[in-house]
């Protein structure tokens, strides 16, 4: 891919590229527009829905490689200089907080409807050996399904504390500092180095 003009994919090869590479031609488009113009902020905007997998399916792709590829729509001028299309004073640290938000968001949901059934088989081991099965199982099971929920989503936020702000902040090494944040424990050598990578300052060409 690196070897590859970023303006050249036909629809063909855009579908079988990789979901990272997909994004990274993306970011590529991105940082090579000027900023405060309308081209960047068109692809920053079609970043955005990137991430918040807009383009998961075929023919979502097939779109993504028409808005990214065809001059007709990406290349045109906002309608009014004065007023662009898209606004020229977003925030980028909002921008960075928001993404981290749905990443949380999405862990979260994943820990609790993972607790779900967990929660369901220790409340019904539990309530069994009682007189009142149905009463006792269901404060079991809220009360398990409540209290392993909330342990374990803190505990993953704090474990993937680095990808997850690595990934908000778009950083040009975030597999890296991923990698690292999988490679140790909390606390331990590898975390507090993906850590500190992910707070590191980006230079100022960096997309955020």
């Amino acid at each position: 891919m690196s070897n590859k003009s970023i303006y050249t994919y036909t629809e063909e090869e855009f579908i079988n590229l990789t979901y990272e590479e997909r994004e990274n031609l993306i970011l590529r488009m991105t940082k090579l527009a000027r900023k405060n113009t309308f081209r960047y902020q068109y692809f920053n905007k079609i970043l955005d829905e990137f991430d918040n997998g807009v383009y998961d399916d075929l023919e979502k792709i097939k779109e993504l490689h028409k808005k990214l590829f065809d001059k007709s729509v990406h290349l045109q001028k906002s309608p009014n200089p004065k007023e662009p299309t898209l606004t020229n004073n977003r925030n980028k640290e909002d921008d960075v907080f928001k993404r981290y938000k749905r990443f949380v968001k999405r862990q979260s949901i994943f820990i609790i409807l993972l607790m779900l059934p967990i929660a369901l088989s220790f409340s019904a081991a539990i309530a069994s050996e009682s007189y009142d099965f149905w009463p006792n199982f269901i404060g079991y099971f809220l009360l398990i399904w409540s209290l392993t929920s909330l342990l374990f989503a803190i505990l993953l936020q704090i474990l993937f504390l680095p990808s997850n702000i690595a990934r908000a902040r778009r950083h040009p090494r975030k597999w890296t500092i991923i990698f690292l944040n999988l490679c140790g424990p909390i606390g331990g050598i590898p975390w507090i180095i993906a850590m500190v990578l992910a707070l590191e300052e980006l230079q100022k060409n960096t997309l955020l």
